[in-house]
């Protein structure tokens, strides 16, 4: 650990450690947007407006 003035700054760990906490992070990123998918899906107030529709609103 490296420290500044007493608080520590950064710490030094294996690369395997790093490819660990980049999939652990990235897991908890997929799973929050997956929560946040079905909360969407569950919300029978949901105005969304179909691709199609939006595409010709826009004339693309």
């Amino acid at each position: 650990m490296l420290a500044q003035n007493g608080e520590p700054v950064a710490a030094i760990i294996p690369i395997e450690a790093l490819g660990l906490l980049d999939r652990v992070f990235e897991a908890l990123e997929d799973e929050i947007d997956m929560r946040e998918v079905r909360r969407i899906r569950a919300d029978e107030d949901d105005e969304s407006v179909p691709w199609e529709e939006v595409k010709k609103n826009l004339d693309l």
